[in-house]
């Protein structure tokens, strides 16, 4: 106790006051370890003094293990491999695979691709389901067929399978020749096994005006001739070459002719096979 006037201390007493009591906070989290889906995780759960920030309690806590969370995707089977369902765990990835189905196998359809005159025959085999494929049968093509007995100067000799000329007959206009093309299946049936390599056979154009018709002038090319021939588009036909002078010879220049080759087979008993026939204009 101090005086009012002076200020002097008349007294002095000493007294207690008594502690406050801590005040709890919320509890919180520390030193956490997060579960996974196969492992336990653990925390402490600490209470301090919401005043003075005292520790008042330390208790650790375990966090329960999540466990997989399986989504399942079906693969379907295959031609040639089995199916089956995959889980997939969608928080670390884990998976496995059960429910297997056999494969399917392939089911095929059969389509048969006959045989032509140039190409061979085949059989080709495709699955509906996957597309795979696969070819075989195989067989030889059937090679152009030629009847060696026609005889006809008004129509061309074809093959009676596929309609390929057995001789075409071109102009080339820049250098004025004939080119002459024989159809090797036709050349080569034509030599063997028949009585035409013996009697020989000879080549011949002609032309003709559509209002006077056939002349009788004729470019002859004998059998003897055959060094003349040059193989042409990977053996498929010969081809021989000659000038139109004899054209130009017996038409008048600037006349409308149509030409064709002609093949003469044998002697006496002479057959004919005629080319197809151009239109060209005499120069």
């Amino acid at each position: 106790i101090y005086c009012s006037l002076c200020g002097e201390e008349l007294s002095r007493t000493h007294s207690t006051i008594a502690k406050i009591a801590h005040t709890p906070a919320s509890a919180v989290r520390e030193n956490v370890r997060n579960a996974t889906c196969t492992a336990t995780g653990s925390y402490d759960e600490v209470v301090y003094c919401s005043v003075c920030r005292t520790q008042l309690s330390r208790t650790s806590r375990t966090i329960a293990a999540l466990g997989h969370n399986y989504s399942d995707t079906v693969t379907a089977s295959t031609c040639t491999e089995r199916g089956y369902t995959t889980h997939t765990c969608s928080r670390c990835g884990n998976s496995y695979k059960d429910s297997y189905t056999n494969a399917l196998g392939h089911s095929y359809r059969s389509v048969a691709t006959a045989a032509t005159c140039l190409v061979g025959g085949y059989t080709t085999h495709t699955c509906s389901r996957c597309g795979d494929s696969y070819t075989d049968n195989y067989s030889d093509p059937l090679g152009h067929s030629f009847n060696l007995t026609a005889s006809s100067r008004t129509n061309p000799l074809t093959c009676s399978r596929c309609g390929t000329a057995a001789i075409t007959i071109t102009y080339l206009s820049s250098v004025k020749r004939f080119v002459i093309t024989l159809n090797k299946d036709y050349y080569d049936q034509l030599l063997a096994g028949t009585d035409y390599g013996d009697y020989g056979y000879t080549f011949h154009v002609e032309g003709y005006d559509a209002s006077t018709g056939y002349t009788d002038y004729t470019h002859f090319l004998n059998n003897d001739e055959y060094y003349h021939w040059k193989a042409y588009g990977a053996n498929q036909s010969f081809q021989l070459y000659t000038s139109d002078e004899w054209l130009r010879e017996e038409f008048d220049s600037g006349t409308t002719v149509k030409a064709f080759a002609v093949l003469v087979l044998g002697n006496t008993d002479a057959k004919y096979v005629i080319s197809s026939i151009i239109t060209i204009t005499i120069p």
